[in-house]
């Protein structure tokens, strides 16, 4: 590698005269020509490592000097580099250009982000046993942690459901708990990064709550209160049902939430939850009369549905103990 710099370094000055000087991200130099004073600098990112680039011109000069000698290590960067730079940035071109024909095709991919401690080459190669990555596909282990799965939009089976099987194999055979991202899906490279984004985001979603496999398209709602500010999702914890909920039985908050999670039937919470269906009317009365939400209503109950969301983000952000014994 220090020989590619050298030499791409030595042909820059032949050509502009400037001073150049690479290092990486510990400041160790790795190529050098020229003894003049450097004057400017930039960073430049080359698949998962980073260098900088120092030049005895202005900071234009830099700039340009670090595309070209991007552009010339691109060349010569596995495949594997080449995906991690896609990821990481949506300004490398010279990246984009190098990738494959497949990748290409204009056809609609999600990008998929797994999580398991340490064990990301574990996630890689259950999902390669269950799913062989075809052209225009990928797995790669980002992290010890996180693996990135770039998977095509198939009809047969949604990325949801494949990655929903593997998070169950991995429990049920291997007993790795994994969580797992999934962005919406893009038609090109150059939509990767913010692909990477809304997975990232997705699995920080899936991280938190009870559903490991969570989607950026099915998660909107779950998204926005994790970006809301702490002292609106304070606000909205404590106002909400005359500032009643905070006090409710465990029972009752139980109640609420089988109740919102069937869908407001009666029929199916009375059964999920083992009771008389004139028990759950009791105890839906009983929380309408305490804090004045009548959970029949779609309103009342969509406000009890950001509620309990608003209080698993706090807790998660250690700003509330969880109640025992709730769900």
């Amino acid at each position: 590698m220090n020989q590619v710099l050298q030499g791409e370094l030595e042909s820059i000055q032949a050509q502009t005269g400037l001073s150049v000087q690479i290092t990486d991200d510990r400041g160790m130099v790795l190529a050098s020509v020229g003894d003049e004073r450097m004057n400017a600098s930039t960073q430049v990112a080359i698949g998962p490592r980073s260098y900088r680039v120092l030049v005895s011109g202005d900071q234009t000069s830099a700039q340009l000097v670090a595309r070209v000698v991007s552009g010339a290590l691109y060349q010569r960067m596995p495949l594997q580099h080449i995906l991690h730079a896609l990821l990481a940035s949506d300004n490398v071109p010279e990246a984009s250009a190098l990738l494959p024909a497949a990748f290409a095709d204009g056809a609609p991919r999600r990008l998929i982000l797994m999580r398991a401690i340490g064990q990301a080459d574990m996630v890689i190669s259950v999902w390669e046993q269950a799913f062989p990555p075809d052209e225009g596909e990928f797995t790669l282990a980002l992290t010890a942690d996180t693996a990135a799965i770039l998977r095509r939009e198939q009809d047969e089976l949604s990325a949801q459901q494949a990655a929903e099987l593997v998070v169950s194999s991995l429990v049920g055979e291997y007993l790795v708990q994994a969580t797992c991202g999934i962005s919406s899906p893009v038609t090109s490279p150059a939509k990767w990064y913010a692909a990477f984004s809304q997975a990232a985001q997705a699995l920080a979603v899936a991280h938190g709550s009870q559903a490991p496999v969570t989607s950026y398209d099915g998660s909107r709602l779950a998204l926005f209160i994790q970006q809301a500010d702490d002292q609106a999702c304070q606000a909205y914890f404590t106002g909400l049902g005359r500032g009643m909920l905070c006090t409710l039985s465990e029972e009752l908050l139980q109640t609420a939430r089988i109740f919102l999670r069937c869908g407001l039937s009666l029929a199916d919470t009375a059964r999920a939850l083992i009771v008389h269906r004139n028990t759950l009317v009791y105890r839906l009365d009983k929380i309408r009369q305490e804090t004045g939400l009548d959970l029949r209503s779609f309103d009342d109950a969509a406000a009890l549905e950001i509620w309990f969301m608003v209080r698993e983000r706090l807790e998660r952000a250690g700003m509330l103990d969880k109640p025992k014994g709730v769900i």
